[in-house]
């Protein structure tokens, strides 16, 4: 596979963070941002073909949003729910099961409300990106 160069612009601060975990990590930038790039696209990519679909969201920092009133409206596709607290954080673990259509829209107001979060659809736990 070919390689292609691009430029982007990013925060000064993001760029601080990058530096130290490429360093942390004894990898180089290109090869850190291509597997982040490689992750993001696999966990986003999936919603563009509609299907059934089982994961599980995670959901970080829950304390100074409104995420309850948004997973209680999607509670017909909630197979199992944990809220957890640790030190001063909360941690929300969700496993859903539902069209992906239904996930995305779970997802996107999620992250409108400000809520840090993951999906993991269950068929890519385990498999190489």
């Amino acid at each position: 596979m070919g390689k292609k160069r691009f430029g982007i612009a990013i925060p000064t601060e993001l760029v601080n963070e990058l530096d130290t975990l490429v360093k942390d990590l004894n990898m180089n930038r290109s090869r850190l941002v291509e597997q982040a790039i490689k992750e993001f696209l696999c966990e986003f990519k999936h919603y563009l073909k509609p299907h059934e679909c089982t994961g599980v969201m995670l959901i970080f920092d829950t304390a100074s949003s409104r995420s309850s009133d948004i997973i209680d409206e999607f509670r017909d596709i909630i197979l199992a729910y944990t809220h957890h607290h640790i030190e001063d954080r909360c941690i929300e673990i969700i496993v859903l099961k539902g069209s992906s259509e239904t996930i995305a829209k779970l997802h996107k107001k999620l992250l409108g409300n400000n809520c840090r979060c993951r999906f993991i659809p269950f068929h890519l736990i385990g498999h190489d990106i």
